[in-house]
């Protein structure tokens, strides 16, 4: 006789994305992401008062392209998380004609406001700063003294200042460059030349030269409502260890090593919660003798910003979680007359929409200095993959939200 109970059926297994680890269920609200681009051309300014000497110009991002749009988002209900320009998304062209122009892809990443948070408005508002650099990028090969390090007062000044007044940090995001000072090492100085010999339109084939002027934009929310809430900043460097093996693969083999888990346990396990994450774009260890060994490091800083209420300084309750998902994101290099464009299809956002179902929100994705080399394609193109590090957090939820209460309908009232 056949049984009279029904079979119960399966339940469907977790959704995933390749490249993500399974995730558990996760009790707290999900993050729901919305991602802008935007083609930003670079302008020269030479009013800034931070800058070393007075009139030195700075070439920057033009703000009137992107400052506005993102700001409009508040108003639909959304935060910024981050503003970063997408890896090898350069376009440079008049070559030919000596009337160089730059420009970049750069994209925000905003998330959806909760309930709970809607109550406090907010505007965003972007400062300009300097990050000072002493170091030379020749792709690969890197020269500087190890102990040097980035000069970030102005940055950290900027953000004490500003939160003083009830301000909040977004993040911090370099935008710019002023290399009239550039002093080219010799051993580089031909290759740079050969590429024009200009180190300001070189930065974005070569990184940094000594003495250069990195440009950075500040972002920060500012309330709309007067508010006693007040916010402290804690910045913490974590060496970062970059290894190149040469290997008979195209570009060999990088391996980056951080202790990203121990300092984001050690302040989140305190209550803090992290803001933000950028690298040091000064410190490095590559010297001429170390260019025809097998074994290259590169010993470079990241910079982790954390935030806590004021009013909770005391108070160590941890209210955060975090984590890393690494993402290769593909690129290809293409070379025409007059014109050099690198590209990449990062194709992050469904794995970041993935991540938030579980409540994962952004803080940086960080551009990490580790290549993976595909092959020469047609044309004389590159193909190549980007190493990137996601940064997310979350808050630590042990118990489920309750369920919203619903009054009972009225009754009906029988017509006459």
């Amino acid at each position: 006789m056949g049984s009279g109970g029904s079979k119960k059926s399966k339940p469907p297994p977790p959704k995933t994305v390749p490249g993500v680890p399974p995730q558990p269920p996760y009790l707290g609200q999900p993050c729901e992401y919305r991602f802008e681009n935007y083609m930003i051309p670079y302008v020269v300014q030479s009013d800034f008062g931070f800058m070393p000497t007075q009139g030195m110009t700075l070439t920057t991002l033009d703000v009137s392209v992107y400052t506005g749009a993102l700001g409009s988002l508040y108003d639909m209900g959304f935060r910024l998380l981050t503003f970063s320009v997408i890896p090898a998304s350069l376009t440079v062209s008049g070559f030919v004609t000596a009337n160089v122009q730059q420009t970049h892809k750069y994209q925000g990443i905003c998330r959806k406001l909760p309930d709970d948070e809607l109550p406090q408005q907010w505007s965003l508002k972007v400062l300009k700063s300097v990050l000072p650099s002493t170091v030379f990028t020749y792709g690969l090969f890197r020269l500087g003294d190890s102990n040097s390090t980035a000069d970030t007062n102005h940055i950290f000044q900027t953000i004490v200042n500003e939160a003083s007044n009830g301000a909040r940090l977004v993040c911090v995001t370099i935008t710019g460059f002023n290399s009239q000072n550039v002093s080219q090492p010799g051993a580089t100085s031909a290759a740079a030349g050969a590429f024009g010999g200009n180190a300001a339109m070189n930065v974005c084939f070569f990184g940094q030269s000594p003495q250069m002027i990195l440009g950075v934009d500040i972002f920060m929310e500012i309330p709309r409502n007067p508010t006693p809430t007040r916010y402290v900043y804690q910045c913490v460097t974590i060496p970062m260890k970059i290894t190149w093996l040469m290997a008979m693969a195209m570009g060999g083999k990088w391996q980056v090593e951080m202790d990203w888990v121990g300092v984001t346990s050690q302040y989140l396990g305190s209550g803090w919660r992290l803001v933000d994450t950028f690298m040091d774009q000064n410190n490095s260890a590559f010297r001429d003798n170390a260019f025809f060994t097998s074994k290259m490091t590169i010993n470079q800083n990241c910079i982790f910003i954390f935030e806590k209420e004021h009013s909770k300084l005391n108070d160590n309750t941890p209210q955060y979680e975090a984590t890393m998902v690494e993402y290769n994101a593909p690129g290809k290099m293409t070379g025409g007359i007059g014109t050099t464009t690198a590209t990449t299809s990062p194709a992050w956002e469904p794995v970041l929409a993935h991540l938030g179902t579980f409540g994962w929100e952004l803080v940086k994705i960080l551009d990490t200095p580790a290549m993976k080399f595909d092959g020469i394609g047609g044309f004389g193109s590159l193909t190549f993959k980007k190493v990137m590090w996601m940064f997310l957090q979350r808050k630590i939820v042990t118990s489920a939200p309750p369920a919203e209460e619903k009054s009972p309908p009225a009754p009906a009232v029988p017509s006459s």
